[in-house]
């Protein structure tokens, strides 16, 4: 993940005892919901698609063990740690060799000299985004404080197309409202068309995969910088989505359609009866590498879970034979809960903007230093000649 102020380090494997994160970099005084951060956790582990280690062994519970006093952040790296329920010897256990198309297995055993796959599919597993959705939940919270609200939901499933939200003006209360209601976090009720869809994946030993809208709504204009390629807000954002696995791209508001159309079209003219409003929002909220007011909207394309009941042709590195691919345990798609991850990797790079943009080691700082960037901004607009940069 891409952060400056915040560092997030995780530690522990997808079967092992437990896994723990520390986020250092948040500053003191910021208060935490513990109830918003089980939430998220829930929709994680609950969303549509998965497999029975997801909805029926673990539970996600998670405990802060450093960085909390009286309900706040302290200023310390934030420690958290959870639980697995179905926790296993793995090194005890015979050691696959063949590795799967798909999964970090082959690259990885060749890497780090490993005659099995095991240690590499333990750190790279998508149990690790767990830790993600917990601090990304922190992270949401602080942004509401601020007047920032983000949402993910799901925008299509193989061939199955679900609604998108208004590009200029989303209300993501609302919209949240009927995304929480569907167990595939759509924007509408298509749920039996998907119920039909994954059962002939069943049937077929397949999975999935799909694309994923996340929107934010109050960035103020100019968070990031087109000065250095590394500043950039949709480098940030961009490179950090894409270290969720099964994501294989990241684009920003229509990335088709600005492919493909000429800039007549689609480059977001201003609006010639309302000074300063936009007539739409294609570039999805950033233009040069920096927010430009307009709601965020990025676009994430996932692939399958590589895992496959219907074995594909593997490859034992160990032996030089192909061979059938061995089959574990696996969801049907994680496109519903990329979502849910997606949805807090953002707000965590948001945020991690917002501290770098403001400095301050107190919470009561940021809010403040925040609030005046704002009012910069509204004086600015208003009276362009008389508050630019003095000499």
């Amino acid at each position: 993940m891409i952060l400056r102020r915040l560092h997030l380090s995780t530690g522990g494997e997808s079967h092992g005892r437990a896994l723990v994160g520390i986020l250092s970099g948040l500053p003191a005084g910021l208060p935490m919901d513990p109830a918003c951060i089980q939430k998220a956790l829930h929709q994680r582990r609950t969303a549509g698609g998965r497999g029975g280690r997801s909805r029926l062994i673990e539970e996600d519970e998670f405990r802060f063990v450093g960085g909390v006093y009286q309900g706040q952040t302290s200023g310390a790296p934030l420690v958290l740690e959870i639980p697995n329920r179905a926790a296993r010897d793995w090194e005890g256990e015979p050691q696959p060799t063949v590795a799967r198309p798909g999964h970090a297995d082959y690259p990885g055993m060749l890497k780090f000299g490993w005659p099995s796959w095991m240690p590499i599919a333990e750190r790279a597993s998508g149990r690790q985004t767990v830790l993600w959705t917990a601090f990304g939940a922190l992270a949401r919270q602080a942004l509401q404080h601020l007047g920032i609200e983000v949402l993910g939901f799901v925008q299509s499933l193989g061939t199955l197309k679900f609604r998108d939200a208004p590009a200029r003006n989303p209300d993501l209360n609302r919209l949240r409202q009927q995304c929480v209601t569907s167990v595939f976090r759509t924007l509408e009720e298509k749920e039996a068309h998907i119920h039909e869809e994954l059962e002939r994946l069943r049937r077929a030993g397949t999975t999935l995969g799909g694309t994923v809208r996340v929107l934010a709504t109050g960035l103020p204009p100019g968070l990031g910088s087109g000065m250095e390629p590394h500043l950039r807000l949709d480098v940030r954002l961009g490179g950090s989505l894409l270290s969720i696995p099964s994501v294989v791209s990241v684009g920003f508001g229509d990335p088709s359609l600005l492919a493909s159309q000429t800039g007549q079209q689609v480059l977001d003219g201003f609006d010639t009866q309302h000074p300063g409003k936009r007539r739409s929002n294609h570039q999805g909220g950033v233009e040069g590498g920096m927010s430009n007011g307009m709601p965020l909207r990025i676009l994430l394309h996932c692939k399958p879970i590589p895992t496959q009941r219907q074995a594909l042709p593997g490859f034992d590195p160990t032996k030089g034979e192909t061979r059938p691919a061995p089959y574990r345990r696996s969801d049907w798609t994680a496109v519903p809960a990329v979502s849910v991850v997606a949805e807090a990797v953002t707000a965590l790079v948001l945020l991690d903007v917002i501290l770098e943009h403001t400095g301050g080691d107190r919470w009561e700082e940021v809010i403040s230093r925040f609030k005046a960037y704002r009012e910069h901004l509204l004086s600015f607009r208003s009276s362009p000649g008389e508050t630019g940069r003095s000499t």
